[in-house]
């Protein structure tokens, strides 16, 4: 979608650090503590109607992403561009506005809706804080809403603690699409659900998307979850896209050993079929100014190289922008050299 339409939201060399606490120790030394880089220059966009997800496990960096689109959280440098204007360090008036067009979808469908509101009242508060339409237009407007999230009217009147958790997170997408924002950022929003509920809430988004061409950024731990939804996929690791491309070249022909380590997390939908996932460990902390590549420590394809030079996120021939050195010398064959290891039972 991305190569037919101007891209809507755009993050560019976009940086967030946060400061180390010093220990007493420390203190008394004079040390100096480098800061904690939890988003590394960072560049990606998303067009209208696409879903771009962007995938990684705890600590990657894509929810603090997902925050600094928002303007949840200030980035420490880089561009935010959305619709062509630049909104890095909009003014709380101008971020306000901004809400009508870039709306989000919460985790928890149950912290992130008001106890003490009824339905009706949670999904018309983004109507009214705009100011859009009478307030007999406002309350059709709700139950357009409910329709089209598959909420029952009987649920009108309820409070959320009244409701399941799949209803729940039909609230919060109906309260997100209200104001007919352009672009939604769903934050891992099916993680609490059971697996059965996430399929319908993941059917429903991929539904209300098609109604209306907004522009979805899907934050997930799961690459299994993404693969339903989702037109690319930018995987995240230690703060930096390692790679990026349409989901199907992603899926089919991943270019990074930590993506291949994702996909084999999946199981697979034939039980028969031999389930192994790739056992990298946990991350292993660098300091900013190491040399390598921030993956090196957890990659059974490391070499020499790889502790010497950065790999840049350079394009392979399957069609997807990847950062490892040893797969950019062999894109369609280095994934080959290990047959005991299976992908989603692919």
């Amino acid at each position: 979608m991305s190569d037919q339409h101007p891209e809507l939201l755009r993050v560019e060399a976009l940086r967030k650090e946060f400061p180390r606490h010093a220990s007493l120790a420390a203190k008394l030394t004079g040390a100096t503590h480098e800061p904690l880089v939890a988003v590394r220059d960072v560049s990606l966009g998303v067009a209208p109607g696409e879903t771009l997800a962007i995938v990684g496990e705890s600590g990657s960096g894509k929810s603090t992403l997902g925050r600094m689109i928002l303007g949840l959280m200030p980035p420490t440098s880089g561009t935010i561009t959305f619709d062509g204007r630049d909104i890095t360090a909009l003014p709380p008036a101008g971020r306000r506005a901004l809400t009508r067009d870039l709306q989000v979808i919460f985790q928890d469908p149950y912290s992130s809706l008001n106890p003490r509101q009824r339905i009706e009242d949670i999904i018309r508060e983004p109507l009214d804080i705009h100011r859009i339409g009478t307030l007999d237009q406002r309350r059709e407007r709700v139950r357009e809403l409910m329709d089209q999230t598959a909420l029952p009217d009987r649920y009108r009147r309820c409070y959320p603690h009244e409701l399941s958790g799949g209803l729940r997170q039909r609230v919060g997408i109906a309260t997100a699409l209200a104001v007919h924002p352009k672009v939604i950022v769903a934050d891992e929003p099916v993680s609490a659900l059971d697996v059965s509920v996430q399929a319908q809430i993941l059917d429903l988004l991929a539904e209300v998307q098609r109604q209306t061409s907004v522009a979805m950024v899907f934050i997930s731990h799961d690459l299994g979850v993404v693969q339903q939804i989702s037109d690319r996929v930018a995987v995240m690791c230690q703060g930096e896209i390692i790679e990026l491309g349409p989901i199907e070249d992603v899926y089919t022909h991943p270019q990074h050993p930590y993506t291949r380590a994702l996909l084999s997390a999946i199981p697979p939908a034939d039980p028969t079929q031999p389930y192994q996932p790739i056992a990298i460990g946990d991350p292993v902390p660098l300091s900013d100014a190491d040399p390598g590549c921030r993956f090196r420590g957890r990659c059974w394809l490391a070499e020499e190289v790889c502790a010497q030079q950065p790999p840049a996120l350079s394009p392979r021939p399957s069609g997807d922008l990847a950062r490892c050195h040893i797969t950019e010398r062999a894109p369609d064959t280095w994934f080959e050299a290990d047959q005991a290891i299976t992908i989603g039972g692919r």
